[in-house]
């Protein structure tokens, strides 16, 4: 072997074939990624001894998930209507008032004025904004809820 050969021969085939053994490396996980959950839509309404609650935050925590992962989450309206897309599958549900404000949906009748905070048109128990205590569970299928009523009990 001259040294011209291996300079020319043998090191770029080595060099070749590790090049082609990067490539097929970092391609083998290019097919491999999971799409995401298909989503659908739940629609309801958050009930207080049939009084609609307005301006809580409502939070779907997925039940089969890692305990650090992030709940889908939304508020309701003045109406006590709300609406959220999440993956079908089992939900530990949690309720809780948000502070509002004169125009927020959540504030009693006869409140208002100048202050920045004001009493909410009802009071959720504590119990109800914590994901282990709270008694609230849903079952989303794989259509979506158009009419799911939550209720909470004083």
């Amino acid at each position: 072997m001259n040294g011209r050969f291996w300079r020319g021969g043998w090191a770029s085939a080595g060099n070749s074939f590790l090049a082609a053994n990067a490539i097929l490396l970092l391609c083998s996980g290019c097919g491999n990624k999971t799409e995401p959950p298909a989503v659908v839509s739940v629609k309801g309404n958050v009930v207080c001894q049939g009084k609609a609650v307005p301006g809580v935050l409502i939070k779907f925590w997925p039940r089969q998930q890692d305990p650090q992962t992030k709940p889908i989450e939304t508020v309701s309206g003045p109406k006590g209507e709300f609406s959220l897309s999440c993956p079908k599958g089992s939900y530990k549900v949690t309720i809780a008032n948000v502070p509002v404000s004169a125009a927020g949906p959540g504030l009693a009748e006869g409140g208002g004025g100048e202050e920045p905070h004001c009493m909410p048109a009802v009071v959720v128990p504590i119990e109800y904004s914590d994901r282990v205590e709270s008694p609230l569970t849903v079952e989303v299928p794989e259509g979506g809820m158009d009419r799911l009523k939550v209720t909470v009990n004083k």
